[in-house]
């Protein structure tokens, strides 16, 4: 398994929000008796990295603060499915440890840092727990398909930290195995 991130968000006033997150994993793969279900289990971990830049403006003052972070992360993904010629689906709890590593910030006060929960080393003190429970489905035919995810992001431990609540991916699969024997 391969997985990857990319977000590079810029606003008119000057509120800049970038992230990078690759993540590889091995995993088993067995049909059940109740063949076309399928039982699957992932482990695997990823290097990212965040930062951010805004203009911070009171009165007729104004700064730019920044923020960049490192983390390293591990994963464990059990997953059962329904597998058929045309239509897949599946229902995965995904498990993740998130610890960073390194975090350096300008221009920030200390108020604000706490209001991003960033004050006193909290982000690299220890690691963050979640809980990341997806729905994917996958529509195509034989080794090829169209692959739609949605899935939750649940803090379940570490302290709190900002992050989205939910996220959503499209993408494509190639079974190579099935292309090559055919």
């Amino acid at each position: 398994m391969a997985n990857g991130f990319y977000r590079n968000h810029t606003s008119k006033n000057d509120y800049k929000h970038t992230g990078v997150l690759g993540e590889i994993g091995v995993g088993y793969y067995k049909p059940l008796d109740d063949d076309p279900f399928i039982l699957e289990a992932y482990i695997g971990g990823g290097m990212g990295t965040v930062s951010k830049s805004e203009v911070l403006t009171n009165g007729s003052e104004s700064r730019t603060a920044t923020f960049d972070a490192r983390a390293a992360k591990l994963f464990i993904q059990p997953q059962i499915g329904y597998a058929s010629r045309f239509f897949d689906m599946a229902l995965s709890p995904r498990f993740s440890l998130v610890k960073y590593t390194n975090f350096s910030s300008s221009n920030y006060t200390q108020a604000e840092l706490a209001n991003d929960y960033l004050d006193n080393g909290k982000l690299t003190d220890k690691p963050f727990a979640f809980a990341e429970p997806t729905v994917t489905v996958r529509v195509g035919y034989k080794w090829l398909k169209l692959q739609a995810q949605y899935g939750l992001t649940i803090n379940i431990g570490g302290g709190n930290i900002r992050h989205p609540d939910n996220f959503s991916s499209l993408g494509v699969v190639v079974d190579i195995a099935q292309w090559y024997h055919e």
